[in-house]
């Protein structure tokens, strides 16, 4: 009997629970917290397309395969702060081109900070 080695990876990577769990080692291993893209997007009040759009732009690194893609947290806060500097430089201006998605989670965040 010879052994796939690849087919039972892709099996065992194919069940949530296991991605999960694996997921969650990995930011034991290295001290990081990794979210999955819904609740990345969830976290900073967007819509996970604004993240995926992010990163086919360049501007955030999400890792993993479509449908299970993760995202570091200190990566998301890196890039929102990048769009909070970005739309205050341009807060005198009537209408800015940021994403509507984005404007919103900085929105969300300045509320956060005021209270």
């Amino acid at each position: 009997m010879t052994l796939d080695l690849r087919a039972i990876v892709l099996a065992l990577l194919a069940d949530d629970e296991v991605r999960a769990a694996l997921r969650a080692a990995m930011g034991a291993s290295t001290g990081e917290e990794w979210l999955p893209l819904s609740r990345a997007a969830e976290t900073i009040g967007v819509r996970p397309r604004t993240i995926v759009d992010a990163a086919r732009r360049g501007e955030i690194a999400v890792h993993g395969p479509k449908g299970s893609r993760v995202v570091r947290r200190r990566d998301l806060d890196r890039w929102l702060a990048s769009h909070a500097i970005t739309v205050a430089r341009r807060e005198e201006r009537v209408e800015h081109e940021q994403d509507p998605g984005v404007a919103r989670a900085i929105a969300k965040m300045k509320r956060r900070r005021a209270a």
